[in-house]
């Protein structure tokens, strides 16, 4: 979504494909967080239904204020200079777009293209055909540690799991695809497809537990 300040023409992102997972970390970790906790504040202490109402939106506000500021350089909170109630308003048309597009990456193709490669979200599960081995994966200290961090809202864990689980098709795992060169790229990655990792990783483990559950269930059933 363009935006002029001063003359100067902003493209403020509306949709998640526009932003790369190492800049939505970056946002995150400079106001996301904040926001979080505090709407998560706002539901634990306001119990006033109208009162409630209000937090959340002066909440949505502080929302547009931090996505601007950030994604053009011009500080919003203290402008002066800035009539502020249009952005206010068109702030509730972004969010809904970038709520759309990430509602839209949960339906996401097993294969993607980008940067004029196939690449493709690895099969958590270990199954014929599986190009992931259950070492690499189930019993890795490191990836359930990320993943711990990633539900943390540590969204820097994100581009680590990417560099795992989203590779080029055909492309075997190497512990070099973890740091280096690999983990830059894998920064620019867009955040759709990031988070398209992230939902597939979260289903995953969520039918490997229900399955391990079962598993054990029957072991114990049969002693």
């Amino acid at each position: 979504m363009l935006l002029t300040i001063n003359g100067t023409l902003h493209n403020v992102p509306s949709d998640i494909s526009e932003v790369t997972v190492g800049k939505f970390a970056e946002y995150y970790d400079k106001y996301g967080r904040a926001l979080d906790e505090e709407l998560v504040a706002i539901f634990e202490n306001q119990t006033d239904q109208d009162l409630l109402e209000l937090d959340l939106q002066q909440h949505i506000d502080k929302e547009a204020l931090s996505w601007y500021t950030f994604f053009t350089g011009y500080n919003f909170f203290e402008s002066k200079d800035i009539e502020l109630t249009d952005v206010l308003i068109q702030y509730r048309i972004l969010r809904t777009l970038l709520k759309e597009s990430e509602t839209k990456s949960r339906d996401f193709p097993h294969d993607a293209d980008w940067m004029d490669a196939k690449w493709r979200i690895q099969d958590f599960r270990v199954q014929p055909g599986s190009t992931m081995t259950f070492n690499e994966v189930i019993t890795s200290k490191e990836v359930v540690r990320q993943i711990t961090k990633l539900g943390k809202g540590k969204w820097d864990a994100l581009i680590y799991l990417c560099c795992i689980f989203f590779r080029k098709v055909d492309e075997p795992f190497a512990d070099e695809l973890t740091s280096g060169e690999r983990f830059k790229l894998i920064e620019q990655l867009p955040l759709n497809y990031a988070m398209s990792v992230a939902f597939f990783l979260n289903s995953s483990i969520r039918i490997f537990r229900q399955h391990l559950v079962s598993s054990t269930k029957v072991e114990m059933t049969t002693m």
